[in-house]
């Protein structure tokens, strides 16, 4: 099904190495472009790109070779997908406490979106999160 969703949408893709923060950190400000374009309100467009950030920060940290980003929007429904060539995932999220140094970028994704989920295949896995977003107020509209 998400699949279809992807084809019927046309989604913006990057492909990026994993192994070079820049061409990362270049994307999620590409990403952020595409949101403001897309006329998405401040506060929506931060957490998608907190979201963004962190999907490919944790691509960069524990996956290898390249990295796929996929966005795609459908009405107030973004989808983020991040695939790296390593089937290892850190789903389910671990508990919170002190001595737990994992998990805290899932946990804040998970916080933000309204879902996340991770998806394995031959040598390979996807995360996804999906979130809704709200449309930036237009000047002179009424509350």
């Amino acid at each position: 099904m998400l699949l279809n969703f992807f084809r019927r949408a046309r989604p913006r893709r990057w492909t990026r190495n994993v192994s070079d923060a820049e061409t990362v950190r270049r994307a999620r400000g590409e990403f952020a472009d595409y949101l403001q374009q897309d006329r998405t309100s401040q506060e929506a467009a931060h957490d998608a790109t907190l979201v963004f950030g962190e999907l490919a920060g944790n691509a960069i940290r524990h996956g290898g070779g390249k990295a796929v980003i996929d966005v795609c929007r459908d009405g107030l429904r973004l989808i983020i997908c991040v695939t790296d060539e390593t089937p290892n995932a850190r789903l389910p999220i671990p508990p919170l406490n002190a001595d737990n140094e994992h998990g805290r970028g899932l946990r804040i994704v998970k916080q933000l979106t309204d879902d996340v989920w991770v998806r394995r295949g031959a040598g390979v896995k996807t995360v996804c999160a999906v979130l809704t977003m709200t449309p930036a107020r237009s000047f002179g509209a009424s509350a």
